[in-house]
């Protein structure tokens, strides 16, 4: 599942940057980490944090950004 969160446009060095916070739930995976990142729809998505809930969850919560490096 993908859930669009909050988006925002800054001004940097005079040129308009935009960013994106993004949701993604997936199926638990003990691999995943903060230096990784999200391909999808074509888009590069920094891994921001994760989250997982509970002993042993079925799902993991992802928060990625997408827009900035």
């Amino acid at each position: 599942k993908v859930i669009a969160k909050a988006g925002r446009e800054s001004i940097t060095d005079g040129r308009m940057a935009a960013s994106m916070i993004t949701l993604f739930i997936i199926y638990n995976r003990s691999d995943l980490d903060e230096t990784m990142r999200i391909v999808w729809g074509g888009a590069n998505f920094n891994i921001r944090g994760i989250r997982r809930e509970g002993h042993s969850p079925k799902f993991v919560t992802i928060e990625a950004e997408r827009g900035v490096a």
